[in-house]
């Protein structure tokens, strides 16, 4: 039998706890409860819990303070605090996400609105499953490390290379899981003249010849100096596939944008464009240092925005779409 994932609900109202033991109580969830925020801090200091339903408006020790006592401990890594509150204001809701929390459900709450939103936040990971993720590369990359120093002494022209190859290795694991954590400031980012000025600065690095005519008018909600990274990662790793250059080509899809990079180089097998999204993938086509963590490191970057990286690939030729969601009524 599955192992039932732990609850605590916390809330001075006896009522709301009773509906939220009917609702919890019969599925897959082993409830705990607490009428209070220093009950709730007695049980968080002895136990771990998968989720904690917290209530704010509690007397003396409110829910701000829980989730204060939380981070102090470093347990605000190991579980996920969902906060339940008849307040539906800007600043409360912004204290708490400050805090820790993960979600801001307002009361009175729907029952099958609070089950999706604990199953859809129970199927993200928690800061300490990212950091188990961030450990197992690592030591993936200090074992090779390792063995290259071992031998550097009876094969130093063998060994040199490889040490080069791990340190790039372990700079761009960095700065993937660097993106992953940062903010990004969103401003209103015209594509016309944004591209235009883009294309202008990296024009002696790199060939390419684009179409951005159809963009007047398009707007995106985005952090240029990510869009910088992001776009300077796809055409370098395609300059790196074939001489002749890139073409880019930017297309209105109503609510998106998609800025479509295009190669003429050898058509790439499904295995190694998921090898390219994977930092972890360690198999044949993926050996190129700066191919899986490059184009991580862009999709990461593309789904700050709210958007995504896709690859098609055939026969002498590889496109590269960068999908990003325009703002809408603006310019």
């Amino acid at each position: 039998m599955d192992k039932k994932i732990r609850v605590l609900a916390v809330d001075d109202e006896l009522a709301n706890l009773k509906l939220l033991k009917s609702i919890l109580g019969p599925s897959e969830y082993d409830v705990a409860f607490a009428l209070n925020g220093a009950d709730a801090i007695k049980l968080l200091e002895s136990d771990i819990y998968d989720v904690v339903l917290l209530d704010i408006m509690m007397p003396e020790t409110d829910g701000y303070k829980v989730l204060e006592r939380l981070r102090r401990w470093d347990r605000i890594w190991r579980t996920r605090v969902i906060v339940l509150s008849a307040l539906d204001d800007v600043e409360g809701k912004l204290k708490a996400f400050d805090l820790g929390a993960v979600d801001y459900v307002t009361k009175p709450f729907n029952r099958n609105e609070l089950l999706s939103r604990i199953k859809a936040r129970l199927m993200q990971p928690t800061s300490l499953e990212m950091i188990g993720v961030s450990i197992r590369m690592l030591s993936h990359e200090l074992a090779q490390n390792k063995m290259a120093i071992a031998a550097l002494n009876a094969e130093p022209e063998t060994c040199l290379p490889v040490l080069a190859k791990t340190e790039k290795r372990l700079n761009q694991l960095l700065l993937h899981f660097h993106l992953k954590k940062i903010e990004i400031r969103l401003n209103s980012v015209p594509i016309k003249r944004y591209m235009g000025e883009w294309l202008n600065s990296v024009k002696s690095q790199y060939n390419i010849e684009a179409d951005i005519g159809k963009t007047a008018g398009l707007v995106l909600a985005a952090d240029a100096g990510l869009l910088d990274k992001m776009f300077r990662a796809v055409v370098n790793f395609l300059s790196s596939r074939t001489s002749d250059g890139v073409q880019l080509v930017v297309r209105d899809k109503e609510t998106h944008a998609d800025f479509v990079f295009i190669d003429k180089g050898p058509m790439v097998s499904q295995e190694a464009i998921d090898a390219w999204f994977d930092p972890l993938c360690d198999s044949g086509e993926a050996q190129d240092v700066m191919v899986s963590y490059a184009m991580a490191n862009a999709n990461v970057i593309a789904q700050k925005h709210g958007g995504k990286i896709i690859c098609d690939s055939k026969t002498n030729q590889t496109q590269i779409h960068i999908i990003l969601p325009l703002r809408i009524g603006q310019q």
